[in-house]
């Protein structure tokens, strides 16, 4: 039995024109000029914003490398008169990249689960915050892990359900953690709401800003 041509070069066209598709949501083959800049960016936000000091911290990169950004940092954020701190992670890197690997991944791998539903938490008029509690199932008691996480491309940050659709066509893409220790039985902590609150004005200035200066 021969197969007719038409069938085969139709079934080509839709197998072309979806891998080209997905290779421009992607951005597989666009340039990384706005990528490469907005690394640079990120280098810039400073260690002292509105009473919050941040201090660097030292970071194993094999599981930034796993999640293929392109340039990170970790800092502990301590504030007079707060107890403990907030640990805040910034990374950058391609939508597609940027856009998987949600806390509730990440952090199971290193024995935590989340503990009820995340929640969307509007913590600026244009900036809104997934949140969570974890903790260690093997401890009946003792610290929990609160944190929030969105993403940002265009100055406003984000939380929605599906980011890496909501993201697809990006040229590059922030993501945000913040991560405090709690105790099991403490009622709602507002710290990281409030530093978000204190230094987003800021930081979103020098992340967007094409003036900004790079690393």
């Amino acid at each position: 039995m021969t197969l007719r041509p038409l069938p085969l070069i139709a079934a080509f066209l839709v197998l072309l024109a979806s891998g080209l598709v997905h290779g421009f949501w992607t951005q597989r083959w666009q340039s990384s000029q706005a990528l490469d800049a907005a690394v640079g960016r990120l280098y810039s936000v400073p260690l002292e914003t509105a009473r919050w000091k941040g201090t660097p911290v030292e970071v194993d990169p094999e599981p930034y490398q796993q999640a293929r950004a392109v340039g990170y940092w970790m800092r502990r954020y301590t504030k007079e008169g707060v107890s403990g701190s907030v640990t805040v992670i910034l990374m950058c890197g391609r939508a597609g990249h940027m856009s998987v690997h949600t806390p509730d991944i990440c952090y199971r791998g290193a024995g935590f689960e989340m503990v009820g539903d995340a929640v969307q938490e509007k913590i600026l008029p244009n900036d809104e915050f997934w949140t969570a509690r974890f903790r260690q199932p093997a401890k009946t008691a003792g610290s929990e892990l609160r944190i929030y996480w969105a993403w940002s491309h265009d100055g406003s940050w984000q939380a929605p359900r599906s980011p890496r659709f909501t993201f697809g066509g990006a040229q590059f893409l922030y993501k945000l953690y913040l991560v405090r220790e709690t105790t099991a039985d403490a009622t709602r902590d507002e710290v990281c709401s409030d530093l978000l609150r204190q230094v987003l004005p800021e930081w979103n200035k020098l992340l967007f800003s094409s003036d900004s200066p790079e690393r």
